[in-house]
């Protein structure tokens, strides 16, 4: 009696070991499928309006969100209170730098309170420059949009004006090409300190663009207010239908990325994250129990490890 208690009880155990191994498989991550992310906010804390967000490799998150920096580590926030909407993110070692209202850009060290770099024109006085969007690093000089211009800062935090426009202004980075986009001409690249036309057969937008991501060695672009995308490549433009645009026509398009196995994760303004198989052509939501399903998600990231 004894011997088939004790039989049952090794029996138990060795088929827990098994669960324990089978829910440790099921667990792992599969390339090419970004494992979602939460962060638990706390109470006295809610975020609005766009979050930029950057990853150090070293693990730690930097949030902007409209009139905080906020550094979260662990399960650790620090708030930084800041003036306007914190925008775009960049790095460059161990400094980062991002979008600040009116007053500058801020520098931010590790472990080190942020700094804000006074911007100054040719005669050396300071510039209040309104909202600051997209702040990017190239060849040692911050770029820097606001609504109609844009602006090159040198090492010694000298600014000054290298393009503009009577609408609006917008500022791109597409694998390690900064692009600007302005309704009267159209795309220029951003090679020492100028703005370059180019030259695309095809291509005439007077909206403001929602994205402009690489694709199949061109850009994938759409402008805000369309359904439709544009293929850009070799200096053509052609509309392009990627697969998903029926089933997502009501819902919007906020963002989107590419995976490195093709799959597209797509934000929507009204029901959450997708994702998009170009090869099976399914489209798939993420669920209710991820927290996403109905809210609007207004941009995306994937970080060192390919959580989204």
């Amino acid at each position: 009696m004894y011997f088939l208690k004790k039989k049952h009880y090794v029996i138990a155990i060795f088929l827990l070991i098994n669960l324990l191994q089978v829910r440790q498989v099921n667990a792992q991550y599969v390339p090419g499928s970004p494992i979602i992310q939460t962060f638990p906010f706390p109470d006295s804390y809610q975020p609005a309006d766009t979050i930029s967000v950057f990853e150090d490799p070293q693990g730690y998150f930097l949030l902007g969100t409209k009139g905080h920096l906020v550094l979260f580590y662990g399960n650790e926030f620090v708030r930084l209170p800041v003036k306007g909407q914190v925008h775009v993110i960049a790095n460059q070692q161990s400094v980062l730098y991002s979008g600040y209202n009116e007053m500058g850009i801020i520098k931010f060290y590790k472990n080190s309170q942020p700094q804000l770099i006074p911007l100054f024109n040719a005669e050396r006085s300071k510039i209040n420059f309104g909202q600051i969007y997209k702040v990017f690093l190239q060849s040692n000089n911050l770029y820097f949009n606001t609504d109609r211009e844009l602006f090159v800062v040198n090492e010694d935090n000298d600014s000054k004006a290298i393009d503009s426009s009577r609408f609006f202004l917008q500022l791109f980075r597409v694998a390690d090409t900064l692009l600007v986009f302005k309704p009267e001409i159209g795309f220029c690249r951003i090679e020492n300190e100028k703005c370059i036309p180019i030259p695309i057969k095809g291509f005439r937008c007077n909206n403001r663009l929602q994205l402009v991501i690489a694709y199949k060695g061109g850009w994938l672009v759409k402008p805000v207010g369309e359904d439709k995308f544009i293929f850009i490549k070799d200096l053509m433009a052609n509309p392009i239908t990627l697969g998903f645009e029926t089933t997502l026509q009501k819902t919007g398009i906020n963002d989107m990325l590419i995976l490195p196995d093709n799959t597209f994760v797509i934000a929507t303004i009204s029901a959450g994250i997708f994702f998009y198989n170009p090869s099976t052509r399914l489209v798939r939501r993420i669920g209710v129990s991820d927290g996403l399903l109905d809210n609007t998600v207004l941009s995306l990231h994937t970080d060192w490890g390919s959580a989204l």
